[in-house]
């Protein structure tokens, strides 16, 4: 079992846990939906999208976490990576300055590593990905990313740069190294 395999097998579980089986130990009527959702992507965007309708930023960006954590190699993951980069951004606005916050520490991270996979087909630039999880955000996330890219030669490949307005990145673009410049 790969690293990456074991700590997503330890998310899921934990996301699991948190999602289904607390709403069960509280006797709530959503842990049904929950738990059934859990084998399905599209399940599991539904349950995201009612959340959003609600405004719970936090937990719709769980579910449709979990889509990437249990169902990686579907259609559906690398759909929802844009709402899932939404979904990041409003819920980390709010505890932008919680240094001990999930949405400063270890989300970024596992925004990183979502937007790590686009890469790895060693295609194209993800340039809407890259928008929808940089683009009027703080440099620093981009800063933070591109430190995490230098660790990996799928991404390292690239140069990756941003225009930004007092810190705020308003676009970002990548050329493969060694490419012609268009």
């Amino acid at each position: 079992m790969t690293v990456r395999t074991a700590a997503r097998l330890c998310a899921a579980l934990s996301a699991g846990v948190a999602l289904s089986s607390c709403a069960t130990l509280f006797g709530s009527p959503e842990s049904r939906p929950v738990a059934e959702a859990m084998g399905d992507p599209a399940g599991l965007k539904e349950l995201a999208e009612t959340q959003i309708a609600k405004e719970n930023f936090e937990l719709a960006y769980r579910y449709v976490a979990l889509i990437h954590i249990l169902h990686p190699d579907s259609e559906q993951n690398r759909e929802v990576f844009p709402l899932a980069a939404h979904l990041y951004r409003k819920s980390w606005a709010p505890h932008r300055t919680e240094l001990d916050s999930v949405w400063t520490t270890s989300e970024p991270l596992f925004m990183f590593a979502w937007l790590a996979d686009f890469y790895r087909d060693g295609n194209d630039f993800p340039q809407e990905q890259m928008e929808a999880l940089f683009l009027g955000m703080n440099g620093g996330l981009l800063r933070d990313f591109l430190a995490y890219a230098k660790a990996r030669p799928y991404i390292a490949q690239w140069t990756i740069s941003a225009e930004k307005n007092n810190g705020i990145v308003e676009s970002v673009t990548g050329t493969r190294i060694g490419s012609p410049q268009s």
